[in-house]
């Protein structure tokens, strides 16, 4: 199974995954689209789900914060972490998730969160490296760390999110 990138946008080859498939295209069918245009550095992507424009601007919100934004002292997430985070949340749509992930800033990097049918994904993004959480019925399954400029495989987190592989 391999990934292609094209126009900004992630193929992958499915064969692996045939049976998936009509379950991912089952989510994809009740996925809003927008009209508006979404613009992320020098990009502009058009007909986004809305899920995934509204975590876009959770995102770009981010960018803002100042140091100690939380009280506490925290760093504001790095420049690098919001697009690596960015960059994995534009390439979910080929896999049919159609719900948005949490967004938290975490000590000068982003976190996704999300949950389903008792499992659990987290992915850190930092400016040095990213972290993968994997959990299912609050027991941890896989911890991964990639180093900086490694990308998560999308199709193995959000494939194991979805289908528990």
């Amino acid at each position: 199974m391999g990934a292609h990138t094209m126009s900004g946008l992630v193929t992958f080859d499915a064969t692996p995954w045939a049976n998936e498939q009509v379950q991912v295209r089952d989510h994809i069918t009740n996925t809003r689209t927008t009209t508006d245009d979404t613009l992320q550095g020098d990009k502009v992507y058009m007909g986004l789900p809305e899920w995934q424009v509204a975590a876009v601007k959770r995102l770009k919100d981010l960018e803002g914060l100042p140091h100690n934004w939380n009280s506490y002292g925290g760093d504001p997430p790095a420049p690098l972490a919001i697009e690596a985070a960015t960059d994995f949340v534009f390439n979910l749509p080929l896999l049919g998730l159609n719900y948005p992930p949490h967004v938290v800033p975490v000590g000068g990097g982003v976190q996704l969160e999300w949950d389903w049918e008792g499992r659990e994904l987290e992915l850190t993004f930092f400016r040095d490296q990213t972290e993968i959480i994997m959990m299912q019925n609050g027991h941890l399954v896989k911890e991964i760390t990639l180093a900086a400029g490694t990308n998560p495989d999308p199709i193995e987190c959000i494939g194991w999110l979805l289908f528990g592989r």
